[in-house]
């Protein structure tokens, strides 16, 4: 077992964060993370929000003020690993938190949105490359999408979405924001990732 759980440590340091986050959700065990048994969003909160307007795939949603835990390195296993640790007991009061969907990731950070209950107060991190930010409350533009998080789906999906936004005479603010639902050993058909556009006020 100790060997398993080293080679699925290796494994995860190698892969793009995409491929991380099942992996890492399914050794979770092993990394004293009870609740982190399966990859599937259906096991996890997601983030709260209100839908403003909602036309298939595309949506303009509210969301609040959120407290998050956020690292440098959007697309890397190192970062997923950090934030990982992090919720699984690596923080000064050596206490485990829940994971919540999405996965944030926008140009150079990587962010898990932390869950109701840490959501007023959350304990520092040990590793000082985590830190915990608030975001604050803001209007996004969202189109999601199925398939590999960073695969053709992701562009056309943006496209799509400032499309819909310049039809509707909306700005934006041209900082993209990705969101991961579910890891790799989700069906590609199956899985739900998003591009989301803040807007301008």
């Amino acid at each position: 077992m100790k060997r398993f759980f080293s080679s699925a440590l290796q494994t995860l340091r190698r892969r793009p964060a995409s491929s991380v986050m099942a992996l890492a959700l399914l050794t979770g065990v092993g990394f004293g993370c009870q609740s982190c048994a399966s990859s599937s969003r259906k096991n996890y909160p997601t983030t709260p929000y209100q839908t403003v307007v909602a036309e298939g795939r595309l949506s303009i949603r509210e969301y609040p003020a959120l407290k998050i835990a956020r690292t440098r390195g959007a697309e890397n296993g190192g970062s997923f690993m950090r934030l990982f640790r992090y919720i699984g007991g690596a923080n000064e009061k050596g206490e485990k938190i829940s994971m919540t969907t999405p996965v944030l990731m926008e140009k150079s950070t990587m962010s898990f949105v932390l869950p109701e209950s840490h959501q007023k107060q959350a304990p520092r991190a040990g590793d000082a490359a985590v830190e915990i930010a608030t975001l604050p409350a803001r209007r996004v533009a969202v189109c999601s999408y199925s398939g590999q998080p960073e695969g053709p789906g992701r562009a056309q999906a943006m496209d799509q979405l400032r499309e819909w936004l310049r039809a509707r005479k909306l700005a934006w603010v041209e900082e993209p924001v990705y969101a991961v639902y579910d890891g790799p050993f989700t069906l590609p058909a199956q899985r739900l990732n998003e591009v989301m556009l803040p807007l301008k006020p």
